[in-house]
C-alpha cells in the first residue's frame, strides 16, 4: 500500500483480498449477481454488519474482537 506496487490477481489469490478474478467481459455479471446475494439479505444485518465494520476500524484488535462479539 506504501509503495503503490501494483499487485497480480495470482499474487493475491489467496488472500481473500477479493471475492472473485473473472474476465473483463464477465465483470459486469459478475458484479450484478454478488449485489443480488447481497441484497437479499436483511436489511437490518446488513446495517449492523457495516456500522460494525466502521466502529471498530479504528480499534485495537482485542476492542474490535469485544465490540463485534
Amino acid at each position: 500500500l506504501f509503495t503503490g506496487r501494483r499487485f497480480t490477481a495470482d499474487e493475491l489469490a489467496d488472500t481473500g483480498f477479493f471475492n472473485a478474478v473473472v474476465p473483463r467481459d464477465e465483470v459486469l455479471d459478475t458484479s450484478l449477481r454478488l449485489a443480488e446475494r447481497i441484497a437479499s439479505k436483511s436489511f437490518e444485518a446488513l446495517k449492523a454488519t457495516k456500522l460494525c465494520c466502521n466502529a471498530v476500524e479504528h480499534m485495537s484488535p482485542q476492542d474490535g474482537r469485544r465490540f463485534t462479539q
